[in-house]
């Protein structure tokens, strides 16, 4: 009579190894600390004994205390150190999903007088990378200050001293001017109006915000050339400052400001052709065709400038719905273009006068601005042969309205 249990024992244990032994028979793997060796951060192992094992957040915790137990002896010969500083505590650390919230006793004499950038970027880079084996991939490191507060370490960054200014007498003379001085007519600048003038008048600056947005033919739409890390898209931050701040500071200093980017957040994009006839182009005065091709292969106009406007060239788009359009001008440059070219952006807020040299920078779209338009027909660009250079050929070719993207 065969023996049931002989049977029975082999096929359980048969059956353990196709499913896998049971967790708390599996190998932990070993835990993985970060030190700092000349600057850079090194990874080291402890027994995996040393990380809690349960909840996430007791893991954590595990892994944590052995962080804030330094190098070994044998670590610190080998010259590892850790940028947290001797008798750190870890008070608490609150667990939500990825999320990771780590609360640190540190010394309110280490947080006011020694603590800076670079040593506060060390310390969250220790513990970043030592959590996120685990799963934790947003962390914030806080410590508490005099009041009892929890906040950030770059809460504790010291504040820079500026001094005030000492006024001078009233009856000291002005201090000389070390800057340029500075058209103020205009400023400070608002959506919509005419560019000022300041200390970059004059001046052509190349932007680029980096990566950002770009047609993908495998996914078959926009996107991004870089992926989400640790919750931040560098593409959208990049281009947001360039285009939001970086590109308006200095457009409003009087700059040429050109952008490898897309400006304008206007979806809406309405080009107006002078090859497009009535209504949308519109001329008055005396209008030659040229020889060489403009914009798009097609053709373009040109005016004789004089000291007195005796020609205009009119772009009359039809806007499917209002809002704010960023307008560029395409023309052909040369050296017998007036270097004042003048244009009259008609818009909702009234008509605002922009003046660009056609000698340079054609063949493009060169930007007149950003400007209110209601829908339909009621906005327009008219250009003028009126200019200082008389006797240059004013080119009138294509306007842009919009982005597009």
């Amino acid at each position: 009579m065969t023996n049931p249990r002989g049977v029975v024992l082999p096929f359980l244990l048969g059956l353990m190894v196709l499913l896998g032994a049971p967790a708390a028979a599996q190998e932990q793997q070993a835990l993985t600390l970060y030190f700092y060796r000349d600057g850079q951060a090194v990874a080291v192992e402890r027994p995996p004994a040393l990380q809690r094992s349960g909840t996430p957040q007791a893991g954590a915790e595990g892994a944590l205390r052995a962080l804030l137990a330094g190098p070994s002896a044998a670590e610190r010969s080998a010259g590892l150190e850790s940028a947290l500083p001797a008798g750190t505590e870890l008070i608490a650390v609150a667990v939500d999903g990825e999320h990771a919230t780590v609360d640190l006793r540190l010394s309110l004499a280490f947080l006011r007088s020694e603590l800076e950038a670079v040593r506060s970027d060390a310390i969250v880079e220790q513990i970043v990378k030592t959590l996120h084996p685990l799963g934790l991939h947003r962390v914030q490191v806080r410590a508490r200050d005099g009041g009892g507060a929890w906040l950030p370490l770059s809460s504790f960054f010291p504040r820079p001293q500026v001094p005030a200014p000492t006024l001078p007498e009233n009856d000291d003379p002005l201090p000389g001017r070390t800057a340029p001085a500075v058209e103020v007519a205009g400023q400070p600048p608002v959506a919509g109006q005419g560019q000022p003038r300041g200390a970059l008048t004059g001046k052509t600056v190349w932007l680029s915000a980096g990566h950002g947005w770009y047609w993908s033919s495998t996914l078959g739409r926009w996107t991004t050339q870089r992926g989400n890390n640790y919750g931040l898209v560098e593409d959208l931050s990049n281009a947001e400052a360039v285009n939001y701040y970086l590109a308006r500071y200095l457009w409003n200093a009087g700059a040429d400001v050109w952008l490898v980017r897309e400006r304008a957040m206007n979806q809406v994009e309405v080009i107006v052709n002078n090859d497009a006839g009535t209504p949308a182009y519109s001329e008055t005065g005396s209008w030659a065709t040229s020889t060489t091709p403009g914009y798009n292969g097609g053709t373009y106009r040109w005016a004789s400038t004089y000291s007195s406007q005796t020609a205009t060239a009119t772009w009359r788009p039809d806007l499917p719905q209002p809002g704010w359009y960023a307008v560029w001008a395409w023309y052909r440059h040369g050296d017998n273009r007036p270097f004042d070219t003048r244009y009259q952006v008609h818009h909702a807020g009234g008509v605002t006068a922009v003046s660009v040299s056609q000698e340079v920078h054609g063949l493009t779209w060169r930007y007149l601005g950003e400007y209110y338009f209601e829908a339909g027909t009621a906005g327009a660009v008219t250009l003028v042969n009126q200019s200082d250079d008389t006797a240059q050929a004013a080119v009138a070719d294509a306007v842009r309205f919009g982005g597009g993207l």
